[in-house]
C-alpha cells in the first residue's frame, strides 16, 4: 500500500496530464514528420511544457513528502515518504519520455520503443528484488528510478539524433 500510494502520486503528472498529451502529440508529429524543422520546434515546445509541469511537481513532492502525506492521507502513510521522494524524479523521467515516444513512433521507430521498454522492464526486474530485500521501499523506489532514467536517456539520445538536437536544447 505504501509503495502504491508513493508511485501513484509520483506519476500523477505523467499519467493524467501528460498522458493525454501523448494522444494529441502522435497525430501531430505524424502529420509533420517530413518537416524536420517544424517537428523539432513542436517537440521542443511540448518538451518544455511537460518540463514546466513535471519538475515543479517533483520538487514539491520531494520537499514536502512527509507533510503532504500527513495532511492529505494521515500519519499512518508516513512510511511512504522516503519512496515518494525517490519516485518523484522517476515521474519526471516518465513524463518527459511521453513527449519523445510520439516522435519515435511518428518517425517509424516503434521497434526501438519496444526495445527501450523491454530494457527498462528487465533492469527493473533485475534491481527490484535485491532492492526490496536490502533497502525496503527505498530500494524499490531506486529500481524504478534507475530503470526510468535509463529509458529516458535512451529515448533522449535517439530523439536527439532524429531531430538533430543538442542536449543543451533539451536542457540536459
Amino acid at each position: 500500500g505504501f509503495y502504491a500510494l508513493a508511485f501513484n502520486l509520483a506519476t500523477l503528472v505523467s499519467k493524467y496530464m501528460i498522458g493525454r498529451m501523448h494522444m494529441v502529440l502522435f497525430p501531430v508529429f505524424s502529420k509533420i514528420q517530413d518537416d524536420r524543422a517544424m517537428l523539432r520546434r513542436t517537440f521542443l515546445k511540448a518538451f518544455k511544457m511537460v518540463s514546466l509541469m513535471a519538475f515543479p511537481f517533483a520538487v514539491f513532492l520531494w520537499m514536502s513528502a512527509p507533510t503532504f502525506l500527513t495532511v492529505v492521507y494521515g500519519e499512518k502513510w508516513l512510511p511512504a515518504a522516503s519512496a515518494l521522494r525517490i519516485l518523484a524524479f522517476a515521474g519526471v523521467f516518465r513524463a518527459l519520455v511521453t513527449t519523445m515516444g510520439p516522435v519515435l513512433l511518428a518517425k517509424g521507430y516503434s521497434r526501438f520503443n519496444f526495445v527501450v521498454n523491454l530494457i527498462q522492464t528487465a533492469l527493473f526486474l533485475l534491481l527490484v528484488v535485491p532492492g526490496a530485500l536490502y533497502f525496503g521501499l527505498e530500494g524499490v523506489g531506486w529500481a524504478v528510478m534507475l530503470s526510468s532514467l535509463i529509458g529516458f536517456l535512451t529515448a533522449a539520445v535517439r530523439t536527439k539524433r532524429i531531430l538533430r538536437l543538442s542536449f543543451r536544447k533539451l536542457g540536459i
